[in-house]
């Protein structure tokens, strides 16, 4: 008689797991998104928060925070990656940028489309944070630097600087409620 084959514990690593997330328990207390989001709450945001549509005790979807996407952007230059579809496939994993966003993903659209709205007003706004060489850099990465990038995929990426897609129209008009006067209402006419 032949010995039956031994019994394993079966793992399923292809199964989705919802477990309790310690969010401030993702980085430790030195991380550079914890450096860059301390920098941006010491900055003036007044100037993004005008051009938002949404308002409290109104009917509509909150907006995402300017100050969020200016540090998602920010933390994504310190990281060489300077695609708004890289940054959103990132936050499902990347412990500095869930920890911005909270676990919470801000979408392409919404990343890029503030990018682009807002170029000139990023500019003036990185031209406030202290600078430790006089080049550009902050928090100790160059975010000026321009070169070109390849993602774990092989896509190229260009200038990594916040204007890099000035040139590029937003594929669906506003996003997350960051609507400004006169803005296109996107692809539904919403």
């Amino acid at each position: 008689m032949e010995q039956p084959k031994p019994k394993f514990e079966f793992r399923n690593r292809s199964q989705v797991y919802l477990g309790p997330v310690d969010i401030e328990a993702l980085i430790e207390a030195g991380h550079p998104a914890r450096a860059i989001w301390a920098l941006l709450e010491s900055l003036d945001f007044s100037g993004f928060e005008e051009q938002i549509l949404s308002r409290e005790g109104q009917a509509g979807r909150a907006a995402t925070p300017p100050r969020l996407l200016a540090a998602l952007w920010i933390y994504g230059y310190s990281l060489g990656v300077g695609s708004a579809r890289a940054l959103e496939r990132m936050q499902a994993h990347e412990p500095g940028l869930r920890w911005l966003c909270a676990d919470q993903a801000v979408n392409h659209h919404t990343l890029s489309d503030f990018r682009v709205r807002h170029e000139q007003a990023l500019d003036a706004l990185f031209t406030q944070v202290p600078v430790d060489d006089g080049a550009g850099r902050i928090a100790g990465f160059d975010y000026r630097r321009a070169g070109r990038h390849e993602s774990a995929g092989g896509e190229q990426f260009g200038e990594l600087s916040p204007a890099a897609d000035a040139g590029r129209k937003p594929e669906a008009g506003p996003a997350g409620g960051e609507a400004v006067e006169g803005a296109s209402r996107g692809r539904r006419g919403r």
